[in-house]
């Protein structure tokens, strides 16, 4: 490339010394370089923009699920208007357990709640239209529960929707065809036991497996510090896997306080929180591949009710609602730096209600908006009571933002006359895809990555669809040579075929309830060959 301004100074400048055609020379060449650099930068910055495009692209598949929410006293908020505005003909009147559910594009499909805010009224689903489902009331559960239902479509159907629900102390799944009843909705399993115990907390969380297709199901026992996880995949539900880590979630000295309060996770699934009125602040990663969760960061206080939690969009604040802190009752709502390299001490307040009598700050949910939402109701409910405290909801306008520069709204969103109590739908991040590049990415397939695959430890051989067959599971497996014996010794199953699996007969007959040993040589697909062995438990 010709330089303009050396051309012109060999025209007007010969009687100059060489070095000063050396020095234009340089200021040439350095203009040259500046060009390239500021191309170079225009390049850079595409490629990145198109890198944070390709990132963007596992939250837009115009996955709308979550736009609708029904909650407390006849309350809603639709989501999917330019700015959220209120719901007027909701049917729940509950407590704190609520779920919704929409169809891709936003249209409300079913939600889930109680019908009396008193502690032990069961659970109804209702459809779009405010109906009651054909055969959906009296499920197993209670208003008062603080995550008690949660709505998930089957993976891979668009047709099948399962609402878990219950934990009194029971895990239930209750599954509805959407299309049933001329296109109303009908119930076609009802109350199911998922999970048979004596010792729940009142957690039920979900977050889509890295596969982007299956869902973790997330619950914790009471009494100790065991996390229940399941997978959820198409036609059946995998588990409970248990994994011992952080805090005991312990009764407490009131109503067993150590059972209640709020787990949240992430917008990204990769972070999961863990508190309860008995002082319990729980942080761990997540693992969406293999469900582990590790880096525990313990920031509890059990001089402190915690209630409600939520974590920013970017995950790096931490908003928790708290109670009778330093035995103190008045209601705050306080945010840590999830980035600190002593996150403790980074509690900050962002809002305190003054009057003790009068306020529970409630369950935090992120809003499609990227907003975080808090419920409010008066101390003492069930109550008759209308006033602003509970006719609005808080919101939280900049959660990424350090401080109070997040911008705490207390009367946030109006619900034009209608009322939250202290609970919020259980919503996860139904958008979220699959995560690009982990061992559970199926597409493409993993290569030099340990394989994953899941073995049940219980299934139920009873012809109703769920769990009726014992095998291995795994998009990985290229073969496996799988036995099965019972107590005595006695081999009662045996297979070459991975697709096949021990329904609980024997020699033509059902097998007897108990607990049974299986064998399994396992060839991978990345040629990984592994020999793994365990019991499994017959119920029907």
């Amino acid at each position: 490339m010709a330089c303009p301004y050396l051309r012109y100074f060999r025209k007007h400048t010969s009687h100059f010394p060489y070095f000063i055609y050396f020095y234009l020379f340089i200021r040439c060449m350095l203009k040259i370089f500046h060009i390239f650099v500021k191309e170079l930068s225009i390049i850079m910055k595409t490629k990145i923009l198109l890198c944070m495009l390709m990132l963007l692209g596992q939250f837009c598949f115009g996955q709308k699920e979550g736009n609708v929410w029904l909650f407390g006293d006849s309350a809603g908020v639709d989501f999917n208007s330019t700015l959220p505005h209120a719901i007027l003909n909701g049917m729940t009147k509950t407590g704190e357990t609520s779920s919704s559910i929409c169809d891709k594009n936003g249209n409300l499909l079913f939600y889930a709640g109680s019908i009396n805010p008193s502690f032990y009224d069961n659970i109804t689903i209702w459809n779009k239209n405010n109906q009651i489902i054909q055969n959906g009331s009296g499920l197993y559960g209670q208003s008062s529960i603080t995550q008690g239902t949660l709505l998930l479509s089957e993976p891979e159907s668009q047709n099948i929707i399962y609402l878990f629900h219950g934990l009194i102390p029971n895990i239930y799944c209750t599954i509805i065809d959407r299309n049933g009843d001329s296109g109303n909705g009908n119930v076609i399993v009802k109350n199911k036991i998922l999970l048979q115990t004596d010792s729940i907390t009142e957690k039920l969380i979900a977050i889509k497996h890295a596969n982007g297709r299956d869902w973790w199901i997330i619950a914790h026992r009471s009494s100790n510090n065991t996390f229940l996880k399941y997978i959820f995949q198409k036609d059946t539900i995998l588990g409970p896997f248990e994994q011992k880590i952080g805090s005991i979630q312990t009764g407490g000295l009131l109503m067993e306080q150590g059972k209640m309060g709020q787990m949240c996770t992430s917008k990204y699934g990769n972070k999961i929180v863990c508190v309860t009125l008995n002082g319990v602040v729980d942080i761990f990663d997540f693992d969406r591949c293999t469900g582990v969760l590790n880096n525990w960061i313990d920031l509890g206080d059990h001089n402190t009710e915690y209630y409600g939690c939520s974590i920013s969009p970017d995950n790096s604040k931490l908003y928790i609602s708290t109670g009778n802190e330093g035995f103190s009752t008045y209601q705050k709502l306080v945010q840590f730096d999830l980035n600190a390299s002593n996150i403790e001490t980074s509690k900050t307040l962002i809002y305190e209600y003054n009057n003790h009598t009068v306020l529970n700050f409630g369950q935090q949910q992120i809003g499609v908006d990227d907003k975080i939402y808090i419920a409010k109701d008066y101390i003492f409910y069930p109550n008759e009571i209308y006033d602003s405290v509970n006719l609005f909801l808080g919101v939280i306008n900049n959660p990424n933002l350090m401080g109070i520069n997040c911008t705490y709204i207390d009367n946030g969103l109006y619900l034009a006359g209608r009322k939250s109590h202290i609970g919020l739908p259980n919503i996860p991040n139904y958008s979220l895809g699959r995560l690009v590049g982990s061992a559970c990415d199926t597409i493409p397939e993993p290569k030099d990555t340990m394989p994953v695959y899941y073995i049940p430890n219980i299934f139920s051989p009873n012809g109703d669809g769920q769990n009726d067959v014992f095998r291995l599971r795994s998009e990985q497996i290229a073969s496996v040579h799988l036995q099965v014996y019972d107590r005595w010794g006695n081999k009662v199953f045996e297979t070459n075929d991975m697709n096949d699996g021990w329904d609980g007969m024997y020699q033509g007959k059902k097998c007897e309830v108990g607990v049974y040993a299986w064998w399994a040589e396992i060839l991978f697909k990345n040629g990984v060959r592994e020999v793994k062995k365990g019991n499994v438990t017959l119920v029907r």
